[in-house]
């Protein structure tokens, strides 16, 4: 057991600050190259696969991207280790090899709202690094990758001798999620990246199984399945992270639309009959129309990684939400051409429809204990998340709806996050910051858990017995082996 000295976090999720000045974060460049490409003087161009924004000048993007390069040679001569970030005084940029000689960077622009006359004085790259949250940009430009790869397929010029269609993939993509991120209001919590598991008794667990299983019984061309109530994971097929990108496309990018489409549908022609059906479904990339036989639906797919090959798998996806419940379903490719017409959805709507109204008052039902504080760690003080690498999941109140914690100290669980990751094992860390605040990590056999006690007057004696109750009433199981 470590007990650190006083540390002043200053960093948060939507603002960072320099040496007590806020500072915001914008999108300057985001780019997709590959190393071995343009090798010749005059064909640097070649390397570029994306590069936002795409007005940009080529010999401006040849530059971003020379540096890029540049750097991370330089630092692999003092580390095995890529470089992930490096910080200027007036940008933050982010690199990330997504597959062996394609890499993905983003450039952000530090942006000072209150005073635009440069660094203060007393201001240098220590007072920066400490207080930019580069961790959570590399968390993300990983994650980008992931979710482009489940979608597309990855990045290989194998696969892609002509680049033009990969790049147009590439396009495609990205001009969609890089309008859809909020790169200067992002979550630092999105660090602490696992699956939310919804906790479900005996009996509604065998009702979602039916479900599923009935699923592959009727629709014999359904090869996976994955099933969401809200943003918590109720049924699984498919390898974990592949499960972990996939809900967090669902969640974060597909949620949002269907609320908005949910909105019009319900002011203005939606069909009677779903009413009467006691269901009111959507599918994200079926026929706009279920009524128009002759309409023909263009394949949306998934790639998952086959586990004898290690190689990419391309299915059909099919996604279906009611009820506050997503299905994502993976249809077997060879076996989909029928799944094109507008008759294979509407049967589909009329089996899942029906089938998710019917288990959908006992998820809600679930979902409700779940988030009741009675049912949950109900100390005021104590705010955590824990972490399981083996099955990829995650508990935690820190974002709970009722109570939010300070991003100052936040950004510190993310700080402590990184000290306990590149430690060994059986590491555990208490942190105090701030005024009566305290932070603290451990990780052991492959779980962590991080929590922040605020509590008037603690000491480490005080936050290390909040800790043990916290443990003994959440993990009761695990509780000796933990601590």
């Amino acid at each position: 057991m470590s007990a650190n000295k006083d540390k002043l976090a200053t960093a948060g999720s939507h603002h960072h600050t320099h040496n007590g000045r806020l500072v915001d974060l914008e999108l300057a460049s985001f780019c997709v190259f590959n190393s071995s490409l343009g090798q010749r003087e005059g064909e640097e161009h070649q390397k570029i696969f994306l590069f936002f924004p795409v007005t940009t000048d080529v010999d401006v993007q040849i530059r971003v991207i020379g540096l890029l390069e540049a750097v991370s040679k330089f630092m692999r001569s003092f580390s095995d280790t890529d470089c992930r970030s490096f910080l200027t005084s007036q940008q933050l940029h982010v690199i990330f090899q997504a597959e062996p000689d394609f890499w993905m960077a983003m450039t952000l622009n530090l942006v000072h709202p209150s005073d635009t006359a440069g660094p203060r004085v007393g201001e240098n790259d220590r007072t920066r690094n400490e207080t930019i949250q580069e961790e959570v940009y590399c968390s993300i430009l990983e994650k980008a990758y992931k979710m482009f790869k489940i979608l597309n397929g990855p990045l290989s010029l194998a696969e892609y001798p002509d680049t033009k269609p990969l790049k147009q993939k590439l396009q495609s993509f990205f001009a969609d999620y890089l309008q859809k991120t909020p790169f200067g209001k992002l979550d630092v919590l999105q660090c602490f990246d696992a699956l939310s598991w919804l906790p479900m008794n005996r009996k509604v667990f065998l009702s979602v199984q039916n479900v599923v299983n009935s699923i592959s019984v009727n629709f014999r061309e359904v090869r996976y399945s994955l099933m969401l109530y809200w943003d918590q994971v109720v049924w699984n097929d498919i390898d974990l992270p592949e499960a972990l990108s996939m809900a967090h496309y669902i969640t974060k990018f597909l949620y949002p639309d269907l609320m908005e489409k949910d909105i019009q549908a319900i002011h203005s022609s939606l069909p009677a009959q779903q009413f009467a059906q006691g269901h009111l479904g959507r599918f994200f990339f079926g026929p706009k129309n279920l009524q128009d036989s002759e309409e023909v639906v263009p394949p949306t797919f998934a790639y998952l990684t086959d586990p004898e090959s290690g190689l990419a798998v391309r299915y059909r996806l099919v996604v279906y939400s009611a009820a506050s419940i997503a299905v994502c379903l993976f249809l077997d490719e060879a076996s989909s051409a029928a799944s094109e017409s507008t008759k294979y959805y509407r049967n589909l709507d009329a089996y899942l429809g029906p089938a998710v109204a019917a288990i959908a008052p006992d998820l809600a039902e679930q979902y409700s204990k779940q988030h009741n504080p009675q049912w949950s760690y109900d100390s005021p003080n104590v705010r955590y998340i824990f972490l399981n690498e083996s099955n990829l999941s995650k508990k935690q109140t820190l974002a709970d709806r009722n109570q939010t914690v300070q991003v100052e100290l936040l950004k510190a669980l993310v700080d402590i996050k990184e000290d306990v990751t590149n430690r060994f094992d059986d590491t555990e860390i208490y942190e105090k910051v701030l005024h009566d605040c305290w932070i603290y990590g451990k990780r052991n056999f492959q779980h962590s858990l991080f929590a922040v006690v605020t509590q008037r007057n603690a000491d480490l004696v005080l936050t290390e017995e909040e800790i043990r109750k916290l443990c003994s009433k959440e993990f009761p199981s695990s509780n000796d082996a933990y601590l």
